[in-house]
């Protein structure tokens, strides 16, 4: 029976112990996704074995690796939120997310229905996996949009959940808009008109592989790096100066919906430009700044990004918070 990507699940818990394994009776973090591709790849080399017939005698698997993104549409949603942390390394604390060291093991877990026949479920189970990445991009006219990359662990088939998994519902609050998005870079005019934006945060995690295992025997967490990109229609000459220049800046980012009741505030306190291009680009078209924005790690602050979650927030002029008011009580990010 075919199966339809509408009826798919993706969920996921985060592995405790040492060695890390999935908690007894898990609650299971639901993903609010528009896609994935979360696969085993295997590494298969055919034989080099000389044969009188001229044909191929073996064909040999020699490693493997799981790999693929989650896509997703920004809203308020626990397995967002663990997602986040997983990439920061680091625990929500006060409703403050800030990089860390941790690295951090997820069981991900695909649920196709009625595979192999109605009634039965078929389950893709990928151990020890880590977010290595996120990318959140904010273009207008669509739906605010994320894409997770994992780094997995080996692919386990099997025909139920964990005993006792249990898998609560991720909700419905909206979906996060560009129209509601607020962004500041500064020393850019506040009336700048971007075009896009994406945020991007990666951890340089990367797999060990070791004889005697088929596949990576261990994760390696690198040095975590933040930058932004966009586009924005050329009014100044701001953002080329501050390239020139070296200027520090900070920049912040404000995803809400429009009655400020679900807010997302990535802010970075010291920023350099490293790419700000002006170009007519022809005919019926607008000059525009493909710019680049690498964000640093600021002594001061102790981090370089910073994501702040905020039942509501009263945003200031420039765009920018005052501190977050106190969210209602969420799924723990450890089980």
């Amino acid at each position: 029976m075919t199966v339809s990507a509408d009826t798919v699940r993706l969920a996921m818990v985060r592995e405790t112990g040492s060695p890390p394994a999935p908690p007894a009776t898990p609650s299971m973090l639901v993903a609010r996704m528009t896609s994935e591709s979360l696969a085993f790849a295997s590494t298969t080399t055919t034989s080099n074995e000389l044969d009188p017939s001229g044909n191929i005698r073996d064909s040999i698997l020699t490693g493997g690796a799981s790999t693929g993104d989650v896509a997703f549409e920004v809203s308020d949603n626990a397995w967002f939120e663990e997602m986040l942390a997983g990439v920061f390394g680091n625990d929500w604390a006060a409703d403050v997310l800030v990089p860390d060291t941790n690295l951090y093991l997820y069981l991900i877990e695909k649920m196709f229905p009625d595979v192999p026949v109605p009634g039965e479920d078929s389950y893709h189970s990928f151990r020890d996996s880590a977010f290595v990445s996120a990318t959140i991009t904010i273009t207008p006219g669509s739906p605010i949009t994320g894409t997770a990359t994992v780094n997995g662990g080996l692919l386990t088939l099997g025909t139920a959940p964990i005993a006792g998994a249990l898998y609560p519902d991720p909700g419905t609050e909206p979906i996060l808009v560009p129209s509601d998005a607020v962004v500041t870079v500064g020393g850019i005019a506040s009336t700048a008109c971007f075009g896009a934006i994406t945020l991007t945060f990666d951890n340089g995690t990367r797999g060990i592989q070791c004889i005697g295992t088929l596949g990576e025997k261990e994760k390696v967490r690198g040095r975590f790096n933040a930058t932004i990109s966009g586009q924005l229609y050329y009014a100044t000459d701001d953002i080329v100066e501050a390239l020139l220049d070296q200027t520090e800046m900070a920049v912040t980012v404000t995803l809400k919906d429009a009655a400020d009741s679900n807010i997302y505030e990535f802010e970075y306190p010291r920023c350099k430009v490293t790419a700000a291009p002006v170009v007519a680009g022809g005919t019926g078209t607008d000059v525009v700044i493909d710019f680049g924005i690498q964000a640093l790690y600021d002594a001061t602050a102790t981090y370089t990004a910073q994501v702040t979650r905020a039942a509501a927030v009263t945003l200031r002029e420039g765009g920018s918070s005052e501190p977050p008011a106190p969210r209602a009580a969420r799924v723990p990010e450890t089980t």
